[in-house]
């Protein structure tokens, strides 16, 4: 059985944001730190964490400002950089916690677009990052015509609720979009115009700059995703300068590999590359 502890920390601006552990029985071989995606939080990787766990992985995750138990407006932030800034504190935490030990990223969706833009920044602190979905171009289902207007609309109206966001995009799993719809924790309303607009920039942010990427990156997408499409990946995987990096399609899947009936074999996949730089 793991251990689960949850704390706090004060992110950027006096945001008091929550976060989660899990821990495996032992000495943990590595560390594995979770960014998760917009409207959800670090609770819905309660099964990835326990698989991790499972093979002697430390696992940490919070919820982002504006998600989840994490203070701050619901589901809006002024500025994409307090993400990352948000990521970077919270890897303070971690490196304190587990002194020595080599840690890794993964990011989903929004949280792939942080951890990548991290990577960007401050590539001497991961041992690598893993990008699940990232959330660098958007999918199909959102209109040209807002994405067009998106900076005029967040300047003017930054709380305005601009586009729905369809749950049924994420998964195959009928249970899966159950619960979470039901969730609590996640965010059920429109995406607002400052956030979608921040996405978008920053989506362009991590393609422009990719070539600062030269840590072993890992980058997972469905093929039938229709909220970041899979274009976004493949355009990244081409630009970034790792001599180690791997990209990976998934024909069929859907937006939340990690929570797609072939979850298993997207866990094995993880699994097998963190071992190869993970020594363990």
């Amino acid at each position: 059985m793991s251990e689960k502890q949850t704390g706090s920390f004060t992110g950027t601006g006096g945001v008091e944001l929550f976060y989660r552990v899990w821990l495996p029985e032992g000495e943990p071989s590595a560390v594995l730190t979770v960014v998760h995606g917009y409207a959800e939080h670090s609770g819905r990787y309660e099964n990835v964490a326990t698989h991790f766990t499972g093979e002697g992985y430390a696992v940490y995750a919070y919820d982002h400002r504006g998600h989840g138990e994490s203070g701050g407006k619901r589901a809006y932030t002024d500025r994409f950089d307090y993400f990352v800034d948000d990521l970077r504190l919270f890897l303070d935490i971690v490196k304190k916690d587990q002194p020595g030990k080599k840690i890794f990223l993964l990011g989903h969706s929004m949280g792939g677009a942080i951890v990548a833009l991290y990577a960007e920044r401050y590539d001497d602190e991961p041992a690598g990052i893993i990008l699940s979905a990232p959330g660098i171009i958007v999918g199909g289902n959102v209109s040209p015509l807002l994405i067009l207007l998106s900076g005029v609309i967040s300047a003017l109206s930054p709380n305005l609720a601009v586009a729905p966001f369809e749950p049924d995009v994420l998964s195959r799993d009928r249970e899966v979009i159950l619960n979470y719809k039901k969730d609590p924790l996640v965010y059920h309303g429109k995406v607002k115009a400052r956030l979608g607009a921040e996405l978008l920039k920053a989506g362009k942010t991590v393609l422009r700059q990719a070539d600062k990427i030269n840590i072993p990156i890992l980058i997972l997408h469905g093929s039938e995703d229709k909220a970041a499409s899979s274009e976004g990946s493949k355009l990244l995987y081409e630009r970034v300068s790792s001599e180690d990096k791997t990209l990976r399609i998934f024909e069929g899947l859907y937006h939340e590999i990690l929570n797609e009936p072939e979850k298993e074999e997207v866990l094995s996949v993880i699994i097998n590359w963190l071992k190869e730089r993970a020594g363990s």
